[in-house]
């Protein structure tokens, strides 16, 4: 994946291949879902999160589809992160929503849900890490000094 190709582009072999296609959810909540996951403040390991995505586990699949599912999957969540290092957005082009607009697109409404999906399995996550966050809070503000106030009496004002 080159720097300005988006995640999910990497999808697009996935949803060509009937059998792997029939697994996954729209390819814009399967990118949102991964989104989520690369958001997180503890990435959760591949085994956790990838059955996440795949909606029909009643296929079977052989070695070679298998791997390239887990390929792609991670390939998407590589992508999303080196998107989240540079510091740029990795939102599809079709998920855009313009001012003025009644609807939100299919596209956006479908990205926003896989997010949504997505979150929901890391609150636990985002809770520890909220809750951990305070705590450190918390603790800086008891171990740093109090600054007294300083004398100004001897102003002449």
């Amino acid at each position: 994946m080159t720097g300005d190709t988006l995640p999910i582009a990497v999808f697009n072999a996935l949803y060509e291949d009937r059998a792997l296609s029939s697994l996954l959810p729209d390819q814009f909540e399967m990118d949102g879902i991964i989104f989520a996951v690369a958001a997180s403040p503890e990435i959760p390991m591949p085994e956790q999160w990838m059955p996440w995505v795949i909606r029909n586990s009643a296929n079977r699949l052989v070695n070679h589809q298998v791997n390239e599912l887990a390929d792609c999957l991670m390939n998407g969540l590589r992508g999303h992160l080196q998107w989240m290092r540079d510091d740029k957005v990795a939102l599809p082009n079709p998920c855009v929503f313009i001012e003025g607009q009644v609807e939100l697109p299919n596209s956006l409404a479908h990205w926003l849900n896989g997010l949504l999906i997505g979150h929901k399995h890391l609150e636990p996550v985002w809770k520890n890490a909220w809750e951990r966050c305070a705590k450190l809070e918390q603790k800086r503000k008891k171990s740093s000094p109090v600054l007294k106030r300083q004398r100004t009496d001897w102003l002449d004002v």
